[in-house]
């Protein structure tokens, strides 16, 4: 562990800005350069900024490890790397120039033709082709492509670059992919096109890679389906990101290949209006699904009985009206967030079914306003569960809650800033719970009843037109025998016991109350 913070920090004291400037000097090959060392002794980083073009360098045997050439450039000209006659592993080219980005194709002639790994190139959105020069880069396996005005990609990476394992290209104007433009790629394992144009999937010239892809990202674009057998045969592929695009309809088909070892998938902030079941239960090994941002308003059954595999689901910003009692039957993941949703009332039977699932979140929901629980005693010994509820509407406990209350295992978590609706009834059974069985997983302590009519401070807690569930419970009577044969929990039968819980209750209230 003590290994693996020394690391981290040694890591972040490289990639801190300031730190390296005050090590940098003038570079031996160009005095608008400036190096970590003024003889290029041992591995050498490079930065050349403010630059109005790219300089000439001189003759030198400096091994670098990066080179940043930064500035208001248009053009890399002709042999302008030639005279580096050692090596440059990492090189980043970024313009602010407002003229679009030229690259002379002899650009990296020389012995850097041979050295390059990675390239990342920021164009300012003025550069309408993958350079040929770069395509000529034969240990290029990263590139790195940013802000430009392509518009598609020909079959230039089988011609040269077939080392290549990663291309990003973001930021662009990207429509079409010819069919064969990875074919040659034989070590490819991720593909980045965000925020580009795209408006399908490019099924075709996927094919030839998708033996060997493991990550995919096609967010940001105007992808609207995602048709059948799409991802068919994607026998390596591990992330896929198809978040932000206008997508409403996925083919059961689309994965079609059980086998696809698919680990993550984003599909947050796109059109769908309901959880594409018949597609994700082939997803028999994904772990982390993130449906967020989306219009699905119901959550059917056994939505997630078959994706055996989840830890994690993104369920929030949905117009959730209604969740089905047995939602989350057979779901492996522990817990689940649902924000911003539209329900009105929650059936907490979905704790009742045999489901891993153990928390639940609600918050940002004004629009709920009952809890109710279609209990049953099939599954009477219940692993410990929470619902906590956040910035929901006034609610109404349904006697229906008794039962479920009763169990030790069972805490219900309502803000102190929510409400709850104090009538008669619900005071009754609420009384009876606190009075004449053991103390219960409700924080009862900071719960309020809804403020009287012609309250001026609604919000406010402390109000006077607030008033403490407790001290609701202080002033209703109830007979404990009423409620003695409700659960199959036990409620004592000696008086003079539950004379003595009911006075620890009074004293607690009197005491000034501590949590039950």
């Amino acid at each position: 562990m003590l290994f693996r913070i020394l690391t981290i920090w040694l890591f972040s004291k490289a990639g801190n800005g300031n730190s390296v400037d005050a090590d940098l000097v003038n570079c031996p090959f160009s005095e608008k350069c400036q190096c970590t060392s003024n003889n290029c002794n041992g591995l050498t980083r490079v930065r050349c900024v403010n630059l109005h073009e790219i300089p000439e360098f001189s003759e030198n045997h400096c091994s670098i490890t990066s080179m940043l050439l930064e500035g208001n450039f248009s053009s890399v000209s002709k042999e302008r790397f030639f005279n580096f006659k050692d090596v440059i592993r990492k090189m980043t080219i970024s313009t602010t120039s407002s003229q679009p980005l030229v690259f002379d194709d002899e650009a990296f002639y020389g012995v850097v033709l041979n050295e390059i790994e990675r390239l990342e190139i920021n164009a300012a959105g003025k550069m309408s082709e993958i350079p040929l020069g770069v395509m000529r880069l034969w240990r290029l396996n990263t590139l790195i492509i940013n802000g430009t005005d392509i518009e598609s990609l020909n079959d230039v990476f089988s011609k040269y670059t077939f080392t290549l394992r990663t291309l990003r290209i973001s930021n662009s104007q990207l429509m079409n992919i010819d069919s064969d433009v990875f074919s040659e790629l034989r070590f490819f394992t991720t593909l980045e096109l965000p925020r580009n144009k795209l408006k399908q999937i490019p099924k075709q010239a996927l094919l030839p890679v998708q033996w060997s892809l493991r990550l995919l990202d096609l967010s940001y674009n105007e992808i609207t389906s995602v048709e059948e057998d799409t991802f068919f045969g994607f026998q390596r592929l591990r992330q896929l990101n198809l978040s932000n695009n206008p997508i409403a309809l996925i083919n059961d088909r689309a994965f079609a290949n059980n086998t696809i070892p698919l680990l993550t998938l984003d599909l947050s902030h796109c059109q769908l209006e309901s959880i594409p079941t018949g597609t994700l239960v082939r997803l028999q090994l994904l772990r982390y699904l993130n449906v967020s941002f989306n219009r699905i308003a119901h959550i059917s059954g056994a939505t997630f009985a078959n994706m055996t595999s989840l830890v994690s689901v993104d369920l929030s910003n949905n117009p959730i009206k209604t969740v089905a009692v047995d939602a989350f039957y057979g779901a492996s993941f522990q817990s689940v967030t649902l924000s911003n949703t539209e329900l009105q009332q929650l059936d907490l039977g979905i704790f009742d079914t045999l489901t891993a699932l153990r928390e639940m979140r609600i918050v940002d929901s004004p629009s709920l306003q009952k809890l109710h629980a279609s209990f049953s005693h099939s599954n009477a010994n219940l692993l410990p569960r929470v619902l906590g509820l956040r910035n929901v509407g006034t609610l109404e406990l349904d006697r229906s809650l008794f039962e479920l209350l009763l169990k030790l295992s069972f805490t219900l978590d309502i803000d102190s800033n929510d409400t709850v609706r104090c009538d008669a009834a619900t005071m009754e059974w609420l009384t009876a719970l606190i009075r004449c069985y053991d103390p219960v997983n409700i924080n009862l302590d900071s719960i309020y009843c809804e403020p009287t009519k012609g309250g001026d401070d609604f919000g406010d807690a402390s109000s006077a037109n607030k008033t403490l569930i407790l001290d609701s419970v202080l002033n209703t009577d109830i007979s404990c025998e009423l409620y003695s044969t409700t659960t199959t929990t036990s409620v004592t039968d000696e008086d003079s016991t539950r004379s003595t819980v009911r006075s620890e209750v009074l004293g607690w209230l009197v005491d000034g109350g501590q949590t039950i």
